[in-house]
């Protein structure tokens, strides 16, 4: 259940969470602890935003060099995939680095550059600490390029190094970071837990300012077996009590929630913020892991928002031939991960509110989320929801572009997308915009999008293909006007079938609803429908070229 609050109270818990009111943290150790990491950004327009955070709840008691000191001198805090984050919790960071990477393109870039890594652990062990440009470019095969990482292959074997744990940043000159042995750097004695602890830790540690924890179906559990349920290490099981300890005051966590267990956020200190988590996690453990790297800027994922999520995988079971897997785990929300043959196709999970509309969501890939996100604020879309971790999946976040679409992205870690193209998997996305011409120049600026305009017949709008390196990825349409005007614009989800008549039929039979008969068009045949929970998606079938 979900416990609405007023803007005052949503506004009073922000700044709580966020450490912005007038008790302030005394330390900047202590406050990374808190808020669980300062994220490194190289735009200072004022001031780097590690120092404005900082500053922002320390006050003028902290100066830049307070920071310096930390990182480079007292060892306190160290800086990691672009963030600062406590030195304690560097053991969370350092499981299963031996690992990485994790995507099959750079495991292969590293393993071909096997003399080149060797290269430069030897320079750093004889002359370190370096910046990057002081070590030579010995790599036998280049980076393979994106555009944003040329004539980086040092740069990225620094970083595949950093994330294996066998160097470290030691400091910096300027901007740019100094590179030293893993050894030279970090303590000797951190004690690095198994993948399995690392990721239980970190999902019930606090991330800015919201301890998220399992809450069982009556909600007024005895704080202590609440905590034995979720096995926590003694830290964090003093900080999750600490943040619970306001909620037993809450009156109305008699509640029942649906006889089910459920994931909630709690914010430290603030009576009564019970708010329910963000969106469920996939399938855990390794189910994911063989989806491979993400394919950056095309659409790698989609799944459903139901509010009867065992109903819609009978639905899409019969209809397109899936074999969901729900994870039994109860963090995960009952989220279900639609297979054919085994390879991952969607997903399927319960609605986070009532509120949620009953739809289907695309997912754009990207291996730099932070820098998608100021694209997109760049490119004049709304940021819906920040960056966050699902898992040990990936991370995700939701945006809106200026036509009012929502789509999402992903960057991938253990999950890297769509594992099939057989029918009853994934086959198009299309845009359909309220002012298609402001949404347009969004996505090309975000995802670097090229278009094509197709004309498709008399009294009928053009149609818009998005291009990825002259690949047609998507589609978009000017929403026809006889649509109610209370219908957003939005994204609609194709799925391949063999036959659309047959499959269109088949979703009536089902207790779906026609949208769009079966018809032809220039490259195949589709139709549109509804399931019976009211989410619309196509059926489509390509003409073979």
């Amino acid at each position: 259940m979900v416990h609405r609050l007023t803007k005052v109270e949503a506004r009073r818990i922000a700044v709580r969470a966020q450490l912005l009111d007038a008790a302030r943290p005394t330390d900047l150790v202590s406050l990374v602890e808190r808020l669980t990491l300062l994220q490194i950004d190289p735009t200072s327009a004022i001031a780097p935003s590690a120092d404005l955070v900082a500053w922002s709840r320390l006050g003028s008691s902290y100066r830049p060099a307070d920071l310096k000191q930390a990182l480079e001198q007292d060892r306190t805090l160290f800086e990691f995939d672009a963030v600062v984050r406590p030195m304690r919790d560097l053991g969370l960071y350092l499981a299963g680095a031996a690992d990485r990477p994790s995507y099959q393109q750079p495991r292969a870039w590293l393993r071909d550059n096997d003399r080149f890594r060797r290269d430069v652990l030897g320079r750093l062990a004889n002359s370190g600490p370096l910046t990057s440009r002081a070590i030579p470019d010995t790599s036998v095969v280049p980076w393979p390029s994106s555009g944003w990482t040329n004539d980086r292959n040092v740069t990225q074997m620094l970083e595949i190094l950093m994330m294996r744990g066998e160097v470290a940043i030691c400091g910096r000159v300027g901007r740019e970071r100094l590179w030293d042995l893993a050894e030279q750097v970090y303590p000797s004695d951190v004690d690095v837990p198994s993948v399995e602890d690392a990721t239980r830790i970190k999902s019930s540690s606090t991330k800015n300012g919201v301890t998220t924890v399992l809450v069982t179906p009556t909600a007024r559990e005895d704080l202590d077996r609440l905590i034995r349920t979720h096995s926590p290490p003694p830290s964090t099981r003093e900080r999750i009590k600490r943040s619970l300890e306001p909620l037993a005051m809450f009156p109305r966590l008699g509640a029942p929630l649906e006889g089910r267990w459920a994931t909630f956020r709690f914010i430290p200190g603030v009576r009564g913020s019970l708010c329910q988590a963000g969106p469920s996690t996939s399938s855990r453990g390794g189910d994911m892991a063989q989806a491979g790297a993400t394919a950056t800027n095309r659409p790698v994922w989609v799944d459903l928002a139901t509010p009867d999520a065992e109903a819609s995988r009978d639905f899409y079971s019969r209809l397109l031939g899936w074999q969901v897997e729900v994870d039994p785990d109860p963090q995960y929300g009952g989220y279900g991960v639609a297979k054919i043959d085994g390879k991952d196709a969607a997903g399927i999970g319960s609605k986070q509110s009532p509120e949620q509309p009953t739809v289907w969501s695309l997912y754009i890939g990207t291996d730099d989320l932070g820098g998608m996100v100021e694209r997109v604020k760049a490119a004049g879309g709304n940021v819906i929801a920040e960056p966050f971790d699902v898992g040990d999946q990936g991370r995700m976040a939701v945006f809106q572009d200026p036509s009012g679409a929502f789509i999402s992205a992903w960057q991938g870690t253990r999950m890297g997308g769509f594992q099939t193209e057989k029918p009853g998997a994934y086959g198009w996305a299309e845009l359909n915009a309220r002012g298609k011409e402001k949404a347009l120049p969004f996505y090309e600026q975000v995802f670097g999008w090229a278009t094509r305009e197709s004309p498709m017949g008399e009294g009928q709008p053009p149609y818009t293909e998005f291009l990825l390196d002259e690949e047609s990825i998507a589609g978009a349409w000017e929403m026809n006007e006889m649509i109610p005007t209370e219908v957003p614009s939005y994204w609609q989800i194709y799925f391949n079938v063999d036959d659309v008549d047959s499959a269109f039929q088949k979703v009536l039979d089902l207790g779906g609803r026609e949208m769009v008969a079966p018809q032809d068009f220039p490259g195949g045949r589709f139709a549109i429908v509804t399931d019976p929970q009211g989410a619309s998606f196509g059926l489509l079938k390509m003409t073979p070229r």
